[in-house]
């Protein structure tokens, strides 16, 4: 259910997005490691997004994907806290704010 209200969020923010027009990402077509989502913005900007239904301060998957293609951003939105990494599901309709951001 949390993966789903990622993927309206998104395409609520990003207009014309279709469900086709969201990505994921595993490790060589396998399911060892998966990032949920992979969102071009507007500014030509990937993101890899890593959606968790409870707490988690950690995504192994995220890690794995950031480490191989080095990001310039990249989100964990679980129900922790916000932090430098963590986007809240609770706050993820900031998701194109937070990316935005200098700070981070």
């Amino acid at each position: 259910m949390a993966e789903s209200f990622v993927a309206c969020e998104l395409k609520k923010m990003y207009g014309k997005l279709k469900a086709k027009d969201l990505y994921y990402w595993t490790t060589d077509g396998s399911r060892t490691a998966e990032v949920d989502f992979v969102v071009q913005d507007d500014s030509k900007l990937i993101v890899p997004i890593v959606v968790k239904a409870g707490t988690a301060r950690h995504a192994r998957s995220l890690s794995q994907y950031c480490k191989k293609y080095n990001p310039d951003k990249s989100v964990l939105t679980s129900l922790d806290e916000m932090t430098k990494r963590i986007l809240p599901l609770y706050a993820f309709w900031r998701f194109r704010e937070w990316i935005s951001d200098e700070h981070l």
